[in-house]
């Protein structure tokens, strides 16, 4: 797997974009990672990605999944800390009572830092 880290430069400010996918395998490890970071199972339905670079404040976090195999399973939670560089993405089945795992869920992010990474 190979990360990118993409800066965007506009007249007012920089960007570090840090993106990527991959794939569910229910409480095992993600698998067809691509992009920035590594992904993890962490809990019922809750992933981690642990990016190569932290960065600036945060100006934009945005995880979304293709639930075409589960169509009941929504994102809920996607929050980036740049101290640490990890981002977590919480899913859960909206016909049940929470957080659910799932096999064949892609789950794609985007993770948008003010100023310049490592």
């Amino acid at each position: 797997m190979f990360g990118m880290l993409t800066e965007l430069k506009t007249k007012l400010r920089g960007r570090c974009v840090l993106t990527g996918c991959f794939t569910t395998a229910t409480t095992s490890a993600p698998t067809a990672q691509q992009g920035d970071g590594v992904a993890a199972y962490s809990a019922t339905g809750v992933y981690t990605v642990t990016m190569p670079n932290t960065g600036g404040p945060v100006e934009s976090v945005f995880a979304q999944i293709d639930n075409g195999a589960d169509g009941d399973l929504i994102v809920v939670r996607a929050g980036y800390v740049p101290a640490t560089g990890v981002l977590t993405i919480g899913v859960r089945d909206i016909s049940g009572a929470g957080y659910a795992n799932s096999t064949g869920l892609v789950v794609s992010y985007i993770v948008i830092l003010h100023g310049r990474a490592d």
